[in-house]
């Protein structure tokens, strides 16, 4: 009797082991892992493309102190532009299941320049939350000649 209990006892285990993971991974944020949260202080996604109007762009996020997410964001163009920066810069939270936005930042520009930056920190967020950035770069050359990007940043959990 106490080997079938004892049998019983460790399957129900086992299958517990094999599940309680499996359940926990469905809440986490699309290529987030819980292993390294802090596997980095920061994720910079950078890029060149000579082939358009963008020469280069960097978008990094941070998380410096507890409960704040700083973005910072450069672009050069490939010659002076009417128009440079973005549309939209929005600020994403992972709430388990979907991205939930904290903030967005609509229509930051420098006119007649090849060099654009921005930076902004939230404070008040919920340390030990997965957030992200997604930012949409705009450039206008000329009457109808314009070109947007779209980069999103990698995952950071707050500190």
């Amino acid at each position: 009797m106490n080997k079938r209990f004892l049998a019983f006892a460790a399957a129900v285990i086992m299958a517990l082991c094999a599940v309680l993971p499996a359940a926990a991974q469905e809440d986490e944020a699309p290529g987030y892992s819980a292993e390294y949260p802090y596997y980095s202080d920061s994720f910079t996604v950078t890029g060149e493309d000579r082939a358009s109007y963008f020469d280069s762009y960097s978008l990094a996020i941070s998380s410096p102190h507890t409960g704040q997410i700083k973005t910072e964001l450069s672009v050069t163009a490939v010659q002076s532009m009417k128009k440079l920066g973005f549309t939209s810069l929005t600020l994403y939270h992972w709430s388990g299941g979907s991205w939930e936005t904290v903030m967005t930042v609509t229509d930051q520009y420098l006119t007649n320049t090849d060099y654009f930056s921005y930076t902004t920190t939230r404070t008040g967020l919920s340390s030990g939350h997965v957030y992200r950035v997604i930012v949409e770069l705009y450039a206008k050359k000329g009457f109808l000649q314009t070109q947007t990007i779209s980069l999103t940043s990698d995952n950071m959990v707050c500190r």
